[in-house]
């Protein structure tokens, strides 16, 4: 299953260039009892303005416990908002 089979997009709040946050998925609502995440892929896209490398916000590996994945997004480009 992904996130565009759920019919539903993750945003994180609006965040200065400065600031690091957590960007978290738990898919408990959306698996069979028992079942985990046993993998998954993280990506980013800019929907407003131009950034030619939308995933640099992107931190490091993302993290999967059991039904919650989780990646670290950094930095981002004025006047750009990326999602």
């Amino acid at each position: 299953m992904t996130l565009d089979q759920a019919d539903e997009l993750y945003e994180w709040r609006v965040k200065s260039r400065l600031d690091t946050v957590t960007l978290e998925a738990d898919f408990i609502s959306r698996l069979p009892d028992g079942l985990a995440v046993s993998s998954c892929a993280v990506s980013s896209e800019t929907f407003y303005g131009n950034d030619p490398f939308p995933t640099d916000v992107l931190s490091g590996p993302l993290s999967i416990r059991k039904t919650l994945v989780k990646q670290d997004v950094i930095g981002g480009r004025k006047g750009r908002s990326t999602r």
